[in-house]
């Protein structure tokens, strides 16, 4: 008893203003939750904050994606404003007997919320604006910068921000809200409203009106669909209709109108909208206009589960179907003719060189695009002596967009250059666009459209990007040509051998696809993809196997018998750096190469940061579910550093030179994301030119170029 009196003098009116809170919050949580979205995607994650240091960096070139971000923050406001109050309007707050200050309790969190998802988008991207020219700042990349005063810059960043909620404010309390048509309640619905009921129920409310000149006690009848009409036509005009307008407009947008917008601005007004038709449902849910009772929201789930039975998933773009019969070669049989091919003097012995990639989208991606341009710059005989490539994820992209370029017609006079035009485009609002707009078709269709296909925009943007880049046309475009008759033919002795790492789902087996076989003598394991599907697949559809990871890239289904599919995701859930492919394809040469006592092997592995030493302290807090969940993240890692170290075996056992580059910037600097800012960018070619210079485990290999060069 003394407990119990104790908690009621002290603690019974914050219990129950949680509960309070608790109740009003709960049905408002989408917004809420994609509020926290806002604010973590641009203040806490590298890729939000790198988008935002792009506006920042080249304001020249993306002043127009800075108005349309401004312009989604507006919509996102007062979508999130308006969504949250009608929401509460049909929802019915009251419990049987609550006391007055309770009820006063629940308006005041009704109208703070309401204001703070008015403001909240706006505040969460003014942060992030903040934080990142901050830090911009305090380091050595303000030469990045396209003018050159870039304080300038960022006092028009904030200015346009604070004018931003200036606007909103005056729009919604100032002097702008009676110019406007604001949502104007009669006294019948502030009266329902204050007494925290549903508007959507039919009620009989008692009330004194004059009836004859008299004053009586009558049955008011409010509520029902007379009572919100007016609310919802507002709703359907101002809100719910431009949201189906945008989701229809950008799920239909071709790929290559994307990159204008910027993924900043797609995400804002993908947001928006989605909150728009939450409500519609949840509004249908309450008052529900038919006949009979329908759970609207609970058929949409209960139907994507059951279109997902039907649904083809996302099948791989296909280049053509594959003709009978095998063309490739074992590996190093493909070495042997690749030897004859380049014309190396069989008397003497000569540098082949491999290169293995560690995932890590544009970060690792850029990073081996750019250490290899810079190495072919400063030795033009470099990428003749280039004989295997193994990546995965961001790692393939890299290797395959140089390998690319080196069997172009017409060779650049500077790859690194080429290298940084092509990183600096935006292959992420594509994506993001047909991720957060249309992708929810396909959910809802029993087949893929490829139109909505988020993995097909990441393909055709780098294909895009490719032609940008180089100069070439659409029927030149290496990225766009069926890899087994373009870049992987194997009837082109001179080209290099070509290990794309992925993962096939259903077994779980390391798989590859390459241009040479990949036979169980030399490899263990390992699926063949190129013998196992029915189909040839163009070049950029065969990097993004390597590359899909749900749930940001779907996986690539390949039927591999007729009627049947099996799907594929990215390497990097086997083993994140390419090395055990790698290790094998040199065992191969070295154990059956008539050629293997004249080659002196380098493999080049690039690493996606440089290793930290491997201390483990434990698990401290809700041990048993995070030991499941760690144990299956980390196996990831265990694998690869496994593999890692049996290249390290592997070349040492053979005499091979193993050079182990890491990318010393953290992940502020250079983001694991699709698209990179003009800063991290120069961080990269920066880094790749201190490498040439000062890189110890890079020497022998550079020492050995130029002495051919001479």
């Amino acid at each position: 008893m003394n407990i119990k009196l104790f908690w009621r003098k002290h603690f019974s009116h914050f219990a129950e203003r949680i509960k309070d809170f608790g109740t009003v919050v709960r049905p408002l949580w989408i917004i809420v939750l994609f509020q926290v979205l806002i604010f973590v995607a641009f203040v806490a994650a590298p890729q939000g904050q790198d988008m935002l240091l792009s506006m920042v960096i080249d304001f020249n070139d993306h002043w127009f994606a800075f108005v349309c971000l401004l312009i989604s923050l507006f919509a996102l406001s007062t979508v999130s404003e308006f969504g949250s109050r009608l929401i509460i309007y049909f929802s019915d707050l009251t419990t049987h007997e609550l006391e007055p200050r309770r009820v006063r309790y629940r308006k005041v969190y009704q109208r703070s919320l309401s204001k703070i998802v008015l403001f909240a988008p706006a505040v969460s991207v003014a942060c992030g604006f903040v934080i990142t020219s901050l830090r911009l700042m305090k380091g050595a990349s303000v030469d990045a910068f396209q003018q050159k005063n870039p304080i300038l810059i960022l006092a028009i960043i904030i200015a346009a921000n604070l004018l931003l909620a200036f606007v909103i404010y005056q729009l919604y309390f100032g002097k702008l809200r009676k110019k406007f048509y604001v949502l104007k309640l009669n006294k019948w619905q502030k009266f329902v409203l204050s007494k925290l009921y549903s508007i959507s129920k039919l009620r009989l409310i008692p009330a004194i009106e004059l009836v004859d000149g008299k004053p009586q006690l009558v049955q008011v009848q409010v509520g029902g669909k007379y009572f919100f009409r007016p609310i919802m036509r507002r709703f359907h005009v101002a809100f719910l209709l431009p949201a189906v307008f945008c989701i229809l407009l950008f799920s239909f947008l071709p790929v290559n109108y994307f990159p204008p917008y910027g993924a900043a601005f797609i995400v804002c007004l993908s947001l928006a909208c989605w909150i728009a038709v939450y409500c519609w449902f949840d509004i249908l849910d309450k008052m529900q206009p038919l006949f009979i009772k329908i759970p609207y929201r609970l058929i949409m789930f209960f139907g994507l589960l059951i279109f997902s039975w039907y649904n083809h998933d996302h099948p791989a773009r296909i280049a053509a179907v594959k003709p009978k019969g095998e063309t490739r070669k074992l590996v190093q049989q493909y070495f042997d003719d690749w030897v004859e091919a380049k014309g190396f003097d069989k008397d003497s012995s000569f540098p082949v060189v491999f290169v293995s990639a560690e995932g890590g989208a544009l970060r690792t991606g850029c990073f081996t695009s750019m250490m290899l341009a810079q190495l072919q710059d400063s030795f033009p005989v470099f990428k003749n002596h280039v004989f295997c490539y193994s990546s995965v994820s961001g790692g393939s992209l890299g290797t395959n967009f140089f390998n690319a370029l080196t069997q172009l017609p017409s060779l650049p006079s500077n790859y690194a250059t080429v290298t940084r035009k092509f990183y600096g485009q935006d292959f992420l609002t594509a994506t993001t666009g047909k991720l957060v707009f249309s992708e929810i078709f396909n959910a809802y269709s029993p087949r893929m459209i490829s139109k909505f296909d988020r993995a097909t925009a990441l393909e055709k943007s780098w294909e895009y990007g490719f032609a940008e880049a180089t100069g070439t046309s659409a029927d030149s475009n290496l990225f766009t040509q069926n890899f087994s008759t373009g870049v992987g033919n194997p009837a082109s002795k001179d080209h290099a051998a070509v290990l794309i790492n992925i993962t096939e789902v259903e077994s779980g087996l390391r798989t590859i696809f390459s241009n040479v076989i990949i036979d169980p003598v030399n490899f263990n394991e390992v699926a063949d993809l190129q013998k196992k599907a029915l189909v040839q697949l163009p070049y950029s559809t065969a990097i993004s196997l390597s590359a899909r990871f749900p749930l940001v890239s779907p996986a690539g289904a390949i039927e591999w018998r007729k009627g049947f599919q099996l799907h594929y995701v990215d390497g990097g859930y086997y083993e994140n750096k390419g090395a055990q492919s790698a290790a094998e394809a040199l065992q191969a040469i070295k154990k059956f190469s008539k050629y293997k006592d004249k080659a002196e092997f380098y493999v080049i592995q690039f690493h996606f940061i440089e290793p930290t030493p491997g201390e483990y302290y434990g698990i401290r807090f809700l041990n048993e579910p995070r030991e499941i969940l760690n144990a299956m993240m980390n196996a990831r890692s265990g694998h690869s550093l496994f593999s890692y170290e049996d290249l390290f075996r592997t070349c040492k056992q053979n005499n091979a030179s193993l050079i182990p580059l890491y990318l010393p910037l953290d992940g502020h600097k250079v983001p694991m994301n699709w698209v990179l800012s003009n800063a991290a960018l120069t961080r990269v070619e920066n880094v790749c030119k201190e490498m040439i210079k000062t890189d110890k485990n890079l020497q022998p290999l550079l020492v050995r170029l130029q002495q051919l060069a001479k």
